[in-house]
C-alpha cells in the first residue's frame, strides 16, 4: 500500500500548502524589504537610547523579592539543623558542625533578607529621602527587617549555647 493511499488526507494538504507557500514567498519578500527597513530605523533609534532598550524596570523588584525568598529558604535550613542538632542532645549524641552549619545559614538567611529590604527601599522608592520615620515604607519589609535582625541575634545565642 502506498503512502498517498495510507495517508490520502496528508497528501492532499500537502499539496494544498505547497501551493499555498509559493503566493507566501512573494508575499514575504515584500514584507522583508519592509521589515529590512523598519529594523534600520529601530536600529537608529535604538542607538541613540541604548540605556532605556537595557533598563528593565522590574528588575529591583526581582532582585528584591530573590533575596527575601533565598532568606527564607536559609532560615528553613537553619531551623531545621537546630531541630535536630536539639532532638540529637536528647539522645545524648553531638554532631559539633550541626550549630556551625545553622549558625552559618542564619547569619546568610539575615543578610540576604536585609539585603532585599534595601535593594527594595533604595531602588524602587527614590522619593524616601528619610527612611527613619517614615511608615510608609511597607509594615511587611519593616518586618522583615526586624526578622533578619532576630534571625542574627538567635544565630549568635545558638552558637554560643551550643555547649
Amino acid at each position: 500500500m502506498s503512502e498517498q493511499a495510507r495517508y490520502p488526507c496528508y497528501h492532499q494538504r500537502l499539496q494544498e500548502v505547497e501551493g499555498e507557500e509559493e503566493e507566501e514567498e512573494e508575499e514575504e519578500e515584500e514584507e522583508e524589504e519592509e521589515e529590512e527597513e523598519e529594523e534600520e530605523e529601530e536600529e537608529e533609534e535604538e542607538e541613540e537610547n541604548t540605556c532605556s532598550y537595557y533598563s528593565n524596570k522590574n528588575s529591583d523588584q526581582e532582585a528584591s523579592q530573590a533575596l527575601t525568598i533565598m532568606g527564607a529558604m536559609f532560615s528553613i535550613i537553619a531551623v531545621v539543623l537546630a531541630c535536630v542538632h536539639l532532638s540529637l542532645i536528647v539522645f545524648r549524641r553531638y554532631v559539633k558542625a550541626l550549630p556551625i552549619v545553622a549558625f552559618i545559614c542564619s547569619v546568610l538567611s539575615s543578610l540576604s533578607i536585609i539585603l532585599g529590604v534595601i535593594v527594595w527601599v533604595g531602588t524602587s522608592h527614590d522619593d524616601y529621602t528619610d527612611v527613619s520615620g517614615d511608615y510608609e515604607l511597607g509594615w511587611s519589609f519593616i518586618a522583615s527587617a526586624v526578622g533578619g535582625g532576630l534571625v542574627a541575634i538567635s544565630a549568635v545565642l545558638f552558637l554560643l549555647g551550643k555547649d
